[in-house]
């Protein structure tokens, strides 16, 4: 079982990460894998990486301009993700103009499937600005697993922040191990524990499919949903920012996401909190 956090850069959290001017996303990851180190943890070989791609139909705004009447169903905007986690694999979120349903399934499809999409310019088109690329080192500590990851948004070259990923290895079943991830998490990243406090969306939505339908195995596509839920609420987050700080027009003002509608593409609200589930 995995959870996903996201560091932005510059930020401090609850209390500073170190003394000192705030962090850059490579001091940040400098500074996190210099905590695991002096716990004992060993830096494997290789380098963990993530890469989260938007494609959109080239249909979309043709079929925009015709009468309501006359318009066709639209093919789904994709978003593309591939890890180095899963080298044979690449999974697909299907979605209209934007992810409403982070948490929802994904489609599984081979390694290449993004590759595909890249020569099918004629009904795909590629949004760079809306890919995020995350790289970093991958540590073992004990049972854990830490991947901690680079977030680089769209075409900036710039570090926005860093995704610190802890995977407790001996257990396939959220409800068991979302609680030792959870005192994992707060011990070696105390700053930061209030990241994890409560299990993301994308764990909510696995412990409520298994409270309806009876224990499910934890899969790596619900670490893949993680991802893609935080980038989601980042991007959304710099959208209030920017509309908020000089919206250009009536349009522009209408771009800012709530938290309400950020919540929404989770799925149907939960029977109670999260530690109830959990508990179950």
């Amino acid at each position: 079982v995995t959870v996903v956090a996201f560091i932005e850069s510059g930020s401090a959290g609850e209390q500073p990460l170190s003394s000192g001017p705030a962090l850059s996303g490579q001091q940040l990851i400098e500074d996190l894998s210099g905590r695991l180190e002096r716990l004992g943890a060993e830096r494997e070989s290789g380098q963990f990486s993530l890469d989260m791609e938007v494609y959109t139909p080239v249909q979309q705004q043709q079929q925009q301009q015709q009468p309501a009447s006359q318009q066709q169903p639209q093919p789904r905007t994709l978003h593309v993700v591939a890890s180095s986690e899963a080298p044979v694999s690449s999974y697909i979120l299907p979605s209209g103009s934007s992810i409403e349903a982070a948490a929802g399934p994904l489609v599984s499809a081979d390694s290449m499937f993004g590759l595909l999409l890249g020569q099918l310019r004629a009904l795909y088109q590629a949004k760079p600005g809306q890919a995020v690329h995350c790289r970093g080192p991958k540590y073992r500590l004990a049972d854990f697993t830490v991947r901690l990851a680079t977030a680089v948004f769209g075409q900036s070259n710039s570090v926005k922040g860093v995704f610190v990923e802890a995977e407790y290895r001996p257990c396939n079943r959220l409800q068991f191990g979302w609680p030792l991830l959870k005192e994992f998490f707060s011990g070696v990243f105390p700053d930061r524990a209030f990241a994890v406090e409560h299990p993301n969306e994308a764990l909510q939505a696995h412990l409520q499919a298994q409270a309806a339908t009876g224990p499910i195995d934890y899969t790596y596509p619900v670490t893949v949903q993680q991802y893609l839920l935080l980038a989601y609420q980042l991007g959304s987050s710099r959208q209030q920012m920017r509309s908020a700080v000089a919206p250009s027009s009536a349009a522009d003002a209408a771009v800012p996401v709530s938290m309400q509608q950020q919540q929404s593409w989770g799925r149907a609200p939960l029977p109670g909190p999260p530690s109830q589930l959990i508990g179950r």
